[in-house]
């Protein structure tokens, strides 16, 4: 048995991991980055392509930055205190 054909037989083994993991976690992440680049049209119109402008527009928004410091608040007391729970 050559070293070639025993490389071989491992990526077999991970290829199922590799397929799932593909199609249920990087898939719907390449698809929600795709749609973020575009706009909704009200009732006519579809889509429109806006290219980053909506990250910009939420980088811009006061509310995002009130809810991102929240997020941040609550990892900084729920994390350690969940770590010191678990030991």
């Amino acid at each position: 048995m050559t070293m070639t054909s025993t490389r071989w037989r491992g990526w077999l083994f991970v290829a199922p991991f590799l397929l799932v993991f593909v199609l249920v976690f990087l898939a719907p992440i390449g698809y929600a980055l795709g749609l973020s680049l575009f706009r909704d049209q009200a009732f006519f119109g579809g889509t429109t392509f806006v290219g980053l402008d909506n990250y910009a527009q939420v980088l811009a928004d006061p509310k995002f930055w009130e809810a991102f410091l929240r997020v941040v608040v609550f990892l900084a007391v729920q994390v350690p205190v969940m770590l010191l729970l678990a030991l």
